[in-house]
């Protein structure tokens, strides 16, 4: 589908030519915050992970540019949609000046990974300092080393969850719970159904789960990590404890505690920070894996320069991880039923956003 055919079903036009107009307007150099808001002050309905991706797609001097189809060709940057921008600094943004930022090109190695160059320099590869090292952010495989999380997919990925209105709705229901039941023995009985019955976190013992909820939540541990470890800690009939519920007991303390201050932790939370630390990740921490898990969140947050909270990082973890589990298996994989559609969807906006969240997929 060419730029025109898009622009005519989105009622505006080309978000490259978005961009153009809104710095030609605002004035060169300027940061990309205040692109962003001049273009959604003036087109709402333009997703803010959109205009983040395009802008990427249009900076010359951006290595994550080539994981997107518009600058998978080999070229010198001289195309006037697509080559227009430079970012100077974290977070600025100017007109692209070849007399003054230099020539730069898009190539194609011997191995077929694409990257930028400037005329005379060396490659430059995304999240990677040459072609030995480089993972491409839509790779299936663990790394070796870091893979940054960028404000982009962060962005995307709220923006996909609001295209959810089952989850959306959930979450309001779990707020307005949260908000209008304590900690008693009744509040606790529903509490627990609830995370149960929708998440699917296994608890068999729900009454016996309440009772333990409750007497928890009396005097809980001033540590997060250490409240989640004592809600997961259900002692069995004869006070043993068998299994330990950490996915329950983080979720609990996510929608109903302090969702920031509690990550949720499962298994799609878990192998997105393992594949972005690669090796850099933690050990894990027997007596307390959510404590580890808490750690390497913050560890990914501070190495991919994020101002995110932990909640919007959560979110990011989770609809990628389960979209990734979704390309490797595809009608195999165990999704819910509303994210497998979300995921074969093919409107446009829906396909780039998924783009964005994961970059490379075409």
């Amino acid at each position: 589908m060419d730029d025109r055919r898009i622009a005519s079903k989105q009622k505006h036009p080309p978000v490259y030519q978005i961009l153009h107009d809104a710095l030609e307007e605002i004035g060169s150099p300027t940061t990309n915050v205040k692109l962003k808001d001049w273009i959604r002050s003036r087109y709402p309905k333009i997703p803010s992970g959109t205009i983040g991706a395009q802008r990427i797609i249009c900076t010359v001097n951006q290595p994550s540019r080539v994981h997107y189809v518009q600058c998978q060709k080999t070229r010198r940057c001289n195309d006037p949609r697509y080559d227009f921008l430079y970012c100077p600094a974290r977070g600025q943004i100017e007109w692209y000046n070849p007399k003054k930022h230099g020539h730069w090109h898009i190539e194609k190695d011997a191995k077929g990974l694409f990257a930028i160059r400037l005329n005379g320099g060396k490659p430059i590869y995304p999240a990677s300092r040459g072609p030995v090292n480089t993972h491409s952010l839509h790779s299936l495989r663990r790394p070796l080393s870091i893979i940054p999380v960028i404000q982009e997919q962060i962005d995307a990925a709220k923006e996909l969850h609001q295209r959810l209105p089952k989850w959306a709705a959930t979450d309001r229901a779990f707020e307005r719970l949260g908000r209008q039941f304590g900690w008693d023995r009744e509040s606790c009985i529903l509490k627990a159904a609830v995370i149960n019955d929708l998440y699917s976190t296994r608890v068999y013992a729900i009454w016996r789960m309440a009772e333990h909820l409750m007497n928890i939540m009396k005097h809980p541990p001033r540590d997060p990590e250490e409240v989640v470890k004592a809600i997961a800690s259900l002692p069995d009939d004869d006070g043993t404890t068998r299994r330990k519920h950490w996915s329950f007991a983080s979720k609990i303390g996510h929608f109903f505690i302090h969702g920031d201050k509690y990550p949720i932790y499962d298994s799609f939370c878990r192998d997105m920070i393992a594949y972005h630390l690669g090796r850099n990740s933690s050990p894990e921490d027997t007596g307390n894996p959510y404590r580890r898990f808490v750690v390497n969140l913050n560890k990914l947050r501070d190495k991919s320069g994020l101002s995110a909270t932990l909640r919007d990082l959560d979110r990011y973890m989770w609809l990628a991880g389960q979209y990734r589990e979704w390309l490797k298996k595809g009608n195999k994989a165990i999704l819910n039923k509303e994210l497998r559609l979300l995921f074969e969807d093919q409107n446009q906006e829906i396909r780039q956003l998924l783009s964005i969240l994961w970059p490379g997929v075409k």
